[in-house]
């Protein structure tokens, strides 16, 4: 009887801290509104201006970079670095997860897209290609 409780105290700890770590609907609901109201054109002209020329990835499968060609993203993530969207997957565990990959998608690769024109401009980078 003493081992079937504590195993049963065991499995209840446990149930309750692998709940903690996943989002509620209500914390993917939150960060897709939030998602939606960002300008991806006005952020990544402010991160390109204060010096982070990451581009931003997210996981399916494997990872990758919305809105870039992969040849193009892996050039950029190599020199550059990444930020990955965190709670991005291709395998969503709700409706509201969805709606928010789905979000955090379109905000990158509208993101990535700006980053890469913002790259393409800069002295920076065309410097570095010429040395080529």
């Amino acid at each position: 009887m003493k081992y079937s409780l504590r195993a049963l105290a065991f499995l209840v700890v446990l149930a309750c801290t692998a709940c903690s770590f996943s989002k509620s609907d209500r914390d993917y609901n939150r960060l897709t509104r939030e998602f939606i109201q960002k300008s991806p054109h006005q952020e990544a002209a402010a991160d390109y201006a204060a010096g982070d020329y990451r581009i931003l990835s997210a996981m399916g499968y494997g990872t990758y970079y919305p809105g870039l060609e992969i040849d193009v993203g892996k050039r950029i993530a190599s020199k550059y670095g990444v930020r990955m969207i965190d709670g991005t997957t291709d395998a969503p565990e709700s409706k509201a997860q969805a709606r928010y990959v789905a979000a955090t998608i379109d905000f990158a690769e509208r993101y990535n897209k700006r980053k890469v024109a913002l790259l393409r401009m800069s002295p920076k980078e065309k410097s570095s290609s010429e040395s080529r």
